[in-house]
């Protein structure tokens, strides 16, 4: 039994590639796209049902929504030429085996698909046709397609494309023709690049390095890994020592790891190298089919490559708002995917966690906020968190009465909400009126100390005076007078009046 990778189970990168089992080598019997770690904890299956993916010629993910998309070839080996059976459709799914369904392709030409490829920033799903030389697109929301205008360009058995979007270009390689060909997106033509023919023998599958001008291809005929610049200048082939190179089809790239990866389909393992050719080998592939394996691909879990930023007001009761931060972008041009499909927000004041997961809150105390963003991708999650961002309180708003009440006996409670540490000091003084005098003195004292930011509570318990003015029973008017003194020197007051009657 295959292994089944389920919803959001993966740890690290992730490579994956599409197989199939070909036991006579002359149909296909069995085939999916298969998946493993880069950290060496195993692999599996997409969890597809039977014959969904039938024989993937070509897969490529659009990570912020988390679907894979792959070309259907048929269940014939009749690569180039040749009757087909089945397939000739361009077919997608959640990475988690879910939401199965068949892409819109109507306007463009579905002739034995092989190789395929996605720009996140057009929603625009390309592949080959080498059946019918020809490149063709389809729109991912669903609103069909169209042949591309490839004129200037080689078209013989085009055999795996590569998509540009920061150059504008789709790339190819010939299997017949042993050159590499382009077009431009815009739809204005494309041509042939001057690659040295001692370095090309039966491309099958290529892949750009953009951050360094290079350009990579498999060699199906030669068992070699070809490269240039992308202009075509500078032609040589990889040395891949330690590494099994047996009817390579398709690579991928992770530049910033400096890796290329390639399906070896009749090799039946999956290997890589180090481009700076310091060392290659073969990947552990447990639990994952490698029968015929082709047309490679990374999925890692987002990049962060800018912090998040807090904006708002610096005074409490302020709106803050926390920006998402800045993650890495896919390369699908080297086949590379790791934008994000969720983002998650968390915030802190002083390091202790607020209770938001919004990303905006109000800052209802002061201190120093920080907002934490998680992103997530099928491949995993990576946070990134914000500088800290100092909410202070004006000295008239440091000190706030919430509630008081006085018991019978005249004892009186407050609750008071300080916006910073500091000391408090509470003085209660009375009035009352007897026939026309008015009577004045000392209630009492409540508690002076160092308190911390937040809720506190006071009592004030009459004096023994004021409580003989109690006894009379009579009305006595109590005004309460708080005074705090933040620890930065800044003083603020608050003053509550209540009539106290004894029983």
């Amino acid at each position: 039994m295959l292994a089944a990778v389920p919803g959001r189970a993966l740890a690290s990168t992730s490579l994956y590639w599409g197989w199939a089992y070909i036991p006579d080598n002359t149909s296909v019997a069995n085939s999916g796209i298969a998946v493993t770690r880069l950290d060496g904890s195993g692999g599996g299956t997409v969890p597809l049902a039977a014959g969904v993916a039938e024989h993937p010629l070509g897969e490529a993910i659009d990570a912020a929504t988390g679907t894979i998309y792959w070309a259907s070839f048929g269940n014939s080996i009749n690569y180039c030429s040749g009757p087909l059976t089945g397939g000739n459709t361009i077919s997608y799914a959640k990475l988690n085996g879910t939401g199965v369904g068949t892409l819109n392709t109507a306007g463009a030409t579905v002739s034995g698909p092989d190789g395929l490829a996605i720009d996140p920033t057009a929603h625009r799903i390309y592949w080959a046709n080498d059946h019918a030389n020809s490149i063709s697109y389809a729109d991912e929301n669903g609103g069909g397609g169209h042949d591309l205008n490839t004129a200037g360009a080689t078209l013989d058995c085009p055999a795996g494309i590569a998509v540009d979007p920061a150059l504008g270009k789709i790339f190819w390689t010939n299997f017949h023709g042993n050159t590499i060909s382009y077009a431009n997106l815009d739809g204005s033509g494309g041509g042939d690049l001057p690659i040295a023919q001692q370095a090309i023998s039966g491309p099958w599958g290529l892949a750009i390095d953009s951050a360094n001008g290079k350009l990579y291809w498999a060699n199906y005929d030669s068992n070699s890994i070809g490269y240039a610049n992308l202009d075509g200048s500078g032609t040589d082939i990889l040395r891949t020592t330690g590494a099994t190179v047996q009817g390579p089809w398709g690579v991928a790239i992770d530049p910033s790891a400096g890796l290329i990866y390639w399906a070896n389909n009749t090799g039946t393992t999956v290997s890589y190298s180090k481009l700076d050719e310091t060392g290659a080998g073969n990947l552990s592939t447990s639990g994952a089919p490698v029968d015929h394996p082709k047309y490679p691909m990374l999925l890692e879990p987002p990049v962060g490559t800018g912090s998040p930023r807090i904006s708002g007001g610096g005074t409490i009761g302020s709106q803050l708002a926390c920006s998402p931060g800045i993650w890495a972008a896919d390369l699908p041009e080297s086949f590379l995917y790791r934008a994000p499909e969720d983002l998650a927000y968390r915030w802190l004041r002083d390091g202790v966690p607020v209770g938001s997961s919004s990303s905006a809150i109000s800052a209802n105390l002061p201190g120093n906020y920080v907002c934490q963003v998680t992103a997530s991708n099928f491949a995993g999650s990576s946070a990134q968190a914000s500088a800290g961002f100092i909410v202070t309180a004006p000295a008239s708003n440091a000190v706030l009465v919430m509630s008081h009440r006085a018991s019978k006996q005249g004892v009186i409670a407050l609750t008071v909400l300080l916006h910073a540490p500091g000391s408090l000091s509470v003085t209660a003084t009375f009035e009352q009126k007897v026939g026309k005098r008015v009577r004045t003195g000392v209630y009492g004292r409540g508690t002076v100390g160092v308190t911390l930011a937040g809720i506190a509570k006071l009592t004030v318990d009459p004096r023994s005076r004021a409580r003989t003015r109690l006894s009379v029973g009579r009305a006595v008017t109590v005004t309460v007078a708080l005074t705090f003194r933040r620890v930065d020197g800044a003083v603020a007051h608050a003053r509550v009046r209540l009539v106290i009657t004894s029983p």
